[in-house]
Protein backbone atom coordinates (compact mmCIF):
# COMPACT_ATOMS: atom_id res chain seq x y z
CA UNK A 1 0.00 0.00 0.00
CA UNK A 2 1.32 3.46 -0.87
CA UNK A 3 2.04 5.86 1.96
CA UNK A 4 -0.52 8.34 0.59
CA UNK A 5 -3.24 5.68 0.79
CA UNK A 6 -2.14 4.74 4.31
CA UNK A 7 -2.52 8.35 5.44
CA UNK A 8 -5.84 8.76 3.64
CA UNK A 9 -7.21 5.59 5.22
CA UNK A 10 -5.96 6.67 8.64
CA UNK A 11 -7.73 10.03 8.21
CA UNK A 12 -10.97 8.28 7.25
CA UNK A 13 -10.59 6.03 10.30
CA UNK A 14 -10.16 9.04 12.58
CA UNK A 15 -13.30 10.62 11.18
CA UNK A 16 -15.31 7.43 11.61
CA UNK A 17 -14.05 7.07 15.20
CA UNK A 18 -14.88 10.71 15.93
CA UNK A 19 -18.49 10.35 14.78
CA UNK A 20 -18.87 6.99 16.54
CA UNK A 21 -17.72 8.57 19.80
CA UNK A 22 -20.06 11.56 19.41
CA UNK A 23 -23.00 9.26 18.78
CA UNK A 24 -22.03 6.59 21.32
CA UNK A 25 -21.71 3.76 18.78
CA UNK A 26 -19.42 0.75 19.05
CA UNK A 27 -17.91 -1.11 16.10
CA UNK A 28 -20.51 -3.84 16.66
CA UNK A 29 -23.27 -1.22 16.43
CA UNK A 30 -21.88 0.06 13.13
CA UNK A 31 -21.57 -3.48 11.76
CA UNK A 32 -25.17 -4.24 12.71
CA UNK A 33 -26.53 -1.01 11.20
CA UNK A 34 -24.57 -1.20 7.94
CA UNK A 35 -24.44 -4.94 7.36
CA UNK A 36 -20.64 -4.81 7.04
CA UNK A 37 -18.53 -7.42 8.81
CA UNK A 38 -16.93 -6.56 12.13
CA UNK A 39 -13.56 -7.19 10.46
CA UNK A 40 -14.32 -4.57 7.81
CA UNK A 41 -15.38 -2.04 10.45
CA UNK A 42 -12.15 -2.69 12.35
CA UNK A 43 -10.11 -2.08 9.19
CA UNK A 44 -11.94 1.18 8.49
CA UNK A 45 -11.58 2.48 12.05
CA UNK A 46 -7.91 1.52 12.27
CA UNK A 47 -6.96 2.94 8.87
CA UNK A 48 -6.35 -0.42 7.17
CA UNK A 49 -8.78 0.29 4.34
CA UNK A 50 -11.60 2.58 3.34
CA UNK A 51 -15.25 1.60 3.18
CA UNK A 52 -16.40 0.13 -0.11
CA UNK A 53 -18.84 2.26 -2.04
CA UNK A 54 -21.78 0.01 -1.15
CA UNK A 55 -21.21 0.77 2.54
CA UNK A 56 -20.17 4.39 2.31
CA UNK A 57 -23.66 5.92 2.01
CA UNK A 58 -25.00 3.70 4.79
CA UNK A 59 -22.06 4.60 7.00
CA UNK A 60 -22.58 8.32 6.42
CA UNK A 61 -26.27 7.96 7.19
CA UNK A 62 -25.64 5.99 10.38
CA UNK A 63 -22.97 8.49 11.48
CA UNK A 64 -25.23 11.45 10.60
CA UNK A 65 -22.70 13.03 8.28
CA UNK A 66 -21.85 13.25 4.58
CA UNK A 67 -19.79 10.85 2.50
CA UNK A 68 -17.61 13.75 1.30
CA UNK A 69 -16.61 14.55 4.87
CA UNK A 70 -15.83 10.93 5.67
CA UNK A 71 -13.55 10.78 2.63
CA UNK A 72 -11.63 13.92 3.61
CA UNK A 73 -13.85 16.93 3.00
CA UNK A 74 -13.17 20.10 4.95
CA UNK A 75 -16.35 20.50 6.93
CA UNK A 76 -18.16 17.99 9.06
CA UNK A 77 -21.63 18.46 7.66
CA UNK A 78 -24.45 17.01 9.60
CA UNK A 79 -27.62 16.17 7.79
CA UNK A 80 -30.48 18.38 8.92
CA UNK A 81 -33.01 16.88 11.27
CA UNK A 82 -36.28 16.01 9.53
CA UNK A 83 -39.07 18.43 10.21
CA UNK A 84 -41.77 17.13 12.45
CA UNK A 85 -45.44 17.85 11.79
CA UNK A 86 -47.46 19.04 14.70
Amino acid sequence: MKNSNKKKYADIGKRIKSRMKKLGFSQVDIATMTGASSGAISLWVNGGSKPQERYLNLLAEVLETETDWLLGGDKEKKKPEPETKE
